[in-house]
């Protein structure tokens, strides 16, 4: 009985959802779907792509899209969409039985190397996190390849705000061990640094540091309190991003807090920022960072704080929501 219930609320909730789009349609509104891979469960705040879909959304609303997101569970729910857009991440989405006049596109923003050239096929136009890769794609694909690389919400990530006190200068890293050694926190401890983890999995990594692991999560919307707190934070990227050039959005997140960086580095993240941030490539030129942090702190935070016009007016949503807009309109006209 109370699956019947459940299901019969939920082809309610669709049947208003649609009529609501349909609505909009009427006003002159497109609709935007955004096909998020966060589960649609009380930790989807933990996922940065439920935060990227709520801010992408923000923008795109500001420019006057109708924007429904749907979460994971609800990828195959109806829609009377212009446009449906996929966050790929770790789920592939097929669209099977495409909508009259509704353009599909995927956005890549991480995992590359699980996403095949005929699932790249399956969309009106994608859209990379990586200008490196897209130029490799643009050679290989039929559908139209664009750049949209990482961003950050400039509005909510600022200098200016709350602090989280217990990361008061501190050297912050935010991420899980993937149940591998992450360099960046092995050769801090080595350096002495006694580094402020926010993660889970690190006990069969560092068994004899785990009082350095602080918490095991944090939300999403309080990490800008933590960038304001710390003195920096630590960075790095999965295998495949790093080898296919997708920068993450965490390093955009921290400088437009004015927080400073120190990180692995590729040519892509070099273009962007050719000065300003601290980066390495081995365990020795990681200590050289944690020396220019030590020993020029003001002058590197001045440094950061200086990216942040750069980061607002060419990595922000608001900069990515028009990208897509123009593109939308362009095609569609």
């Amino acid at each position: 009985m109370m699956g019947f219930l459940e299901n019969l609320k939920k082809r309610q909730q669709e049947a208003g959802t649609l009529r609501e789009e349909k609505r909009q349609k009427k006003l002159g509104h497109p609709v935007w779907v955004i096909k998020c891979p966060a589960p649609d469960h009380e930790r989807k705040v933990k996922w940065g792509d439920y935060s990227f879909a709520k801010a992408l959304k923000k923008y795109l609303e500001r420019l006057g899209a109708y924007v429904v997101i749907d979460l994971h569970e609800h990828w195959e729910d109806a829609h009377a969409a212009d446009v449906v857009l996929v966050l790929r991440g770790l789920y592939a989405y097929e669209p099977k039985q495409k909508l009259k006049n509704c353009r599909y596109y995927m956005w890549n923003i991480s995992h590359p190397d699980m996403i095949s050239d005929q699932e790249y096929e399956w969309y009106d136009h994608v859209f990379i996190g990586s200008a490196h890769y897209a130029h490799e794609l643009e050679k290989r694909l039929s559908v139209p390849v664009s750049v949209l690389q990482q961003c950050t919400d400039a509005e909510i990530f600022t200098p200016e705000g709350e602090h989280y006190a217990p990361c008061e200068g501190a050297y912050l890293f935010i991420g899980n061990s993937r149940g591998v050694v992450r360099n960046s926190v092995l050769w801090s401890i080595n350096a002495g640094v006694s580094p402020y983890i926010v993660g889970g999995g690190w006990k069969k990594i560092i068994p004899k540091h785990m009082d350095l692991v602080r918490e095991q999560s944090v939300e999403n919307d309080l990490i800008p309190a933590y960038y304001r707190a710390a003195k920096v934070t630590m960075n790095d990227h999965w295998d495949d991003m790093l080898q296919l050039q997708f920068v993450n959005n965490r390093i955009f997140d921290a400088v437009a807090c004015g927080l400073p960086v120190i990180t692995d580095v590729c040519d892509e993240l070099r273009e962007i920022f050719p000065t300003g941030l601290l980066y390495y490539e081995n365990e020795e030129e990681f200590r050289a960072c944690v020396r220019e942090i030590e020993e020029n702190y003001e002058e590197v935070k001045a440094k950061t704080l200086a990216l942040r016009p750069l980061v607002c007016e060419k990595y922000s949503f608001a900069a990515r929501a028009e990208e897509l807009m123009q593109i939308y309109k362009r095609e569609t006209e």
